[in-house]
């Protein structure tokens, strides 16, 4: 399985892997897109136990990379998005990192009729 030896699939896993544990959620959908690219570029060349092993990645992440562009804001793709890494946060037992973005969750909630607000904004007081 020579093919899974491969420093750059293994840095966008690792990448990937800090990112949700970190709960970075704001760049965990590129980082599964990175990730997931590597492992279907390297699984056209694959041994069978190399493709089955690339499988399990794909399934396990497939779910944070949906191909849909971000926009930046509040939306619908946003908040799925949120969604699944809280369900994969959880499935790991990283409780107090789901917690974290369920609040962010609710806190975005407050932020969709804002037309101003992009993820990632500071936040500034009112003056």
């Amino acid at each position: 399985m020579g093919e899974l030896n491969d420093k750059r699939l293994i840095k966008a896993i690792e990448d990937l892997t800090d990112t949700i544990r970190n709960v970075d959620i704001h760049k965990v959908k590129a980082k599964a897109e990175a990730a997931l690219r590597l492992v279907r570029e390297k699984e056209a060349g694959a041994s069978l136990a190399g493709k089955l092993l690339m499988n399990l990645v794909q399934q396990k992440f497939k779910l944070l990379s949906t191909g849909i562009p971000e926009s930046g804001k509040y939306d619908r793709e946003y908040f799925r998005m949120q969604i699944e890494i809280i369900s994969l946060l959880l499935e790991h037992k990283l409780y107090m990192q789901a917690y974290t973005v369920m609040r962010e969750f609710i806190g975005s909630l407050g932020l969709i009729h804002i037309d101003k607000a992009r993820v990632g904004n500071a936040w500034k007081p009112l003056t």
